[in-house]
């Protein structure tokens, strides 16, 4: 014990000194065995849990996942329907100037010659 350890080594080494005393006693032995037992039992059951949750979550992703590339599809036909509506508009709207303009400029043309 000549060489300083560090203070977190000193109290960690506490805990294993007490930790390995605990299970070397023979009589006690079995009930820690038992209670060793019991834990990992509990610790199974906690990380059945975690990972369904966890699976639970895949499949929450997974419809997340799909309804985003179905949205996303959806807003393409939406901006090809709007595109489409912008250009008949504009086609009802300057069509009969257009053509009226271009009556206008034929009759004018056969008129003046």
């Amino acid at each position: 014990d000549s060489v300083e350890r560090p203070y977190k080594f000193i109290t960690f080494d506490t805990f294993i000194q007490k930790t390995k005393k605990l299970y070397m006693d023979t009589r006690a032995n079995r009930n820690h065995l038992k209670m060793m037992s019991d834990d990992l039992r509990d610790i199974q059951g906690i990380m059945t849990q975690n990972i369904q949750e966890v699976l639970g979550r895949g499949e929450k992703l997974e419809t997340v996942t799909s309804k985003s590339d179905t949205l996303s599809k959806e807003t393409k036909k939406f901006k090809d329907k709007a595109t489409s509506l912008y250009r008949d508009l504009l086609l009802r709207q300057w069509a009969p100037l257009v053509v009226v303009g271009l009556v206008v400029m034929i009759l004018l043309y056969f008129f003046w010659l």
